[in-house]
Protein backbone atom coordinates (compact mmCIF):
# COMPACT_ATOMS: atom_id res chain seq x y z
CA UNK A 1 0.00 0.00 0.00
CA UNK A 2 1.42 3.22 -0.77
CA UNK A 3 -0.34 6.91 0.26
CA UNK A 4 0.50 9.78 -0.41
CA UNK A 5 2.24 10.40 2.81
CA UNK A 6 5.00 7.65 2.09
CA UNK A 7 5.23 9.23 -1.72
CA UNK A 8 6.11 12.51 -0.03
CA UNK A 9 8.42 10.82 2.82
CA UNK A 10 10.34 9.44 -0.18
CA UNK A 11 10.44 12.65 -2.14
CA UNK A 12 12.17 14.28 0.78
CA UNK A 13 14.89 11.25 1.22
CA UNK A 14 15.18 12.03 -2.65
CA UNK A 15 15.36 16.11 -2.16
CA UNK A 16 17.75 15.43 0.59
CA UNK A 17 15.11 17.29 2.69
CA UNK A 18 14.89 15.40 5.67
CA UNK A 19 16.30 18.08 8.68
CA UNK A 20 14.10 19.60 11.34
CA UNK A 21 12.58 22.25 9.80
CA UNK A 22 12.30 20.79 6.71
CA UNK A 23 12.93 23.09 3.59
CA UNK A 24 9.88 22.38 1.22
CA UNK A 25 6.69 22.31 3.23
CA UNK A 26 4.10 19.84 3.14
CA UNK A 27 1.47 21.89 0.65
CA UNK A 28 4.16 22.53 -2.02
CA UNK A 29 5.55 18.72 -2.03
CA UNK A 30 1.54 17.75 -2.37
CA UNK A 31 1.09 19.75 -5.20
CA UNK A 32 4.24 18.78 -7.18
CA UNK A 33 2.89 15.12 -6.25
CA UNK A 34 -0.31 16.03 -7.25
CA UNK A 35 0.99 16.86 -10.94
CA UNK A 36 2.86 14.35 -10.96
CA UNK A 37 0.22 11.79 -10.86
CA UNK A 38 -1.69 13.55 -13.50
CA UNK A 39 1.12 12.80 -15.63
CA UNK A 40 1.62 9.25 -14.13
CA UNK A 41 -1.87 9.10 -15.15
CA UNK A 42 -1.23 9.75 -18.95
CA UNK A 43 1.47 7.42 -19.01
CA UNK A 44 -0.24 4.44 -17.50
CA UNK A 45 -4.17 5.06 -17.57
CA UNK A 46 -6.75 3.47 -15.60
CA UNK A 47 -8.79 0.39 -17.68
CA UNK A 48 -11.74 1.22 -16.68
CA UNK A 49 -14.96 -0.23 -17.71
CA UNK A 50 -18.73 1.63 -17.83
CA UNK A 51 -21.84 -0.72 -17.81
CA UNK A 52 -24.96 1.34 -19.61
CA UNK A 53 -28.66 -0.52 -20.19
CA UNK A 54 -29.35 -0.47 -23.62
CA UNK A 55 -33.13 -0.32 -24.39
CA UNK A 56 -34.41 -1.94 -27.23
CA UNK A 57 -34.82 0.17 -30.13
CA UNK A 58 -32.69 3.00 -28.70
CA UNK A 59 -30.21 4.47 -30.78
CA UNK A 60 -29.16 7.24 -28.54
CA UNK A 61 -27.31 5.91 -24.97
CA UNK A 62 -26.81 8.57 -22.73
CA UNK A 63 -23.81 7.85 -19.93
CA UNK A 64 -24.06 10.00 -16.89
CA UNK A 65 -20.68 8.63 -15.37
CA UNK A 66 -17.72 8.62 -15.15
CA UNK A 67 -16.92 10.99 -17.44
CA UNK A 68 -15.43 9.37 -20.81
CA UNK A 69 -13.62 10.73 -23.44
CA UNK A 70 -14.96 9.12 -26.78
CA UNK A 71 -10.97 9.07 -27.71
CA UNK A 72 -9.95 6.91 -25.03
CA UNK A 73 -12.74 4.21 -25.24
CA UNK A 74 -11.17 1.07 -26.84
CA UNK A 75 -14.30 -0.87 -27.38
CA UNK A 76 -18.09 -1.16 -26.97
CA UNK A 77 -19.45 -4.78 -26.31
CA UNK A 78 -22.66 -5.44 -26.95
CA UNK A 79 -25.38 -7.70 -24.10
CA UNK A 80 -23.79 -10.66 -25.66
CA UNK A 81 -20.49 -9.54 -25.18
CA UNK A 82 -19.78 -9.36 -28.77
CA UNK A 83 -17.53 -6.58 -29.74
CA UNK A 84 -19.65 -3.79 -31.33
CA UNK A 85 -17.08 -1.74 -34.12
CA UNK A 86 -16.95 2.11 -34.04
CA UNK A 87 -18.93 3.61 -36.65
CA UNK A 88 -18.24 6.95 -37.97
CA UNK A 89 -15.77 9.44 -36.54
CA UNK A 90 -16.68 12.13 -33.56
CA UNK A 91 -16.74 14.75 -36.39
CA UNK A 92 -19.76 12.87 -38.34
CA UNK A 93 -16.61 12.01 -41.42
CA UNK A 94 -16.30 8.83 -43.22
CA UNK A 95 -16.82 5.51 -41.72
CA UNK A 96 -14.03 4.19 -40.27
CA UNK A 97 -12.70 1.08 -42.10
CA UNK A 98 -14.59 -1.87 -38.98
CA UNK A 99 -17.86 0.36 -39.92
CA UNK A 100 -20.20 -2.58 -41.09
CA UNK A 101 -23.18 -0.57 -43.18
CA UNK A 102 -25.61 -3.68 -42.34
CA UNK A 103 -24.40 -4.23 -38.58
CA UNK A 104 -24.65 -2.78 -35.58
CA UNK A 105 -22.07 0.56 -34.93
CA UNK A 106 -20.98 3.20 -32.58
CA UNK A 107 -20.48 6.62 -32.24
CA UNK A 108 -19.73 9.06 -29.29
CA UNK A 109 -20.87 12.68 -29.22
CA UNK A 110 -21.14 14.86 -25.79
CA UNK A 111 -21.43 12.35 -22.86
CA UNK A 112 -23.45 9.52 -25.16
CA UNK A 113 -23.52 6.20 -26.79
CA UNK A 114 -24.91 6.77 -30.16
CA UNK A 115 -25.98 3.54 -32.20
CA UNK A 116 -25.96 2.75 -35.96
CA UNK A 117 -28.94 1.08 -36.02
CA UNK A 118 -31.77 0.64 -33.56
CA UNK A 119 -30.90 -2.03 -30.53
CA UNK A 120 -32.30 -5.24 -31.39
CA UNK A 121 -32.35 -6.14 -27.39
CA UNK A 122 -32.35 -5.01 -24.64
CA UNK A 123 -29.19 -5.59 -22.01
CA UNK A 124 -26.35 -4.25 -20.28
CA UNK A 125 -23.48 -2.78 -22.65
CA UNK A 126 -20.07 -2.80 -21.57
CA UNK A 127 -17.41 0.83 -22.68
CA UNK A 128 -14.23 -0.46 -21.91
CA UNK A 129 -12.00 3.09 -21.63
CA UNK A 130 -8.99 4.53 -20.37
CA UNK A 131 -8.99 6.94 -17.63
CA UNK A 132 -6.90 8.93 -15.36
CA UNK A 133 -4.94 8.64 -11.99
CA UNK A 134 -5.23 10.78 -9.32
CA UNK A 135 -3.81 11.14 -6.22
CA UNK A 136 -5.77 11.01 -2.89
CA UNK A 137 -6.23 14.36 -1.11
CA UNK A 138 -5.56 13.00 2.51
CA UNK A 139 -1.97 10.93 3.56
CA UNK A 140 -3.91 7.98 4.28
CA UNK A 141 -6.15 6.78 1.62
CA UNK A 142 -4.25 4.49 -0.67
CA UNK A 143 -2.57 6.31 -4.32
CA UNK A 144 -3.57 4.87 -7.70
CA UNK A 145 -0.55 3.62 -8.43
CA UNK A 146 0.82 0.74 -10.12
CA UNK A 147 2.21 -1.68 -7.69
CA UNK A 148 5.74 -2.42 -7.82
Amino acid sequence: MTTRLELRTALRRRLEDTGTPPLWDDPTLNEFLARAGHRYGAMFPRELVTVVAVDVGATTVPVPSPVIEGARIVRVLDETGAVVPRGRDEAGGEPAEDDISRGQAWRWWDGTLLLQRPAARAGSWRIEHLGGRSLPVDDVTQADVIPG
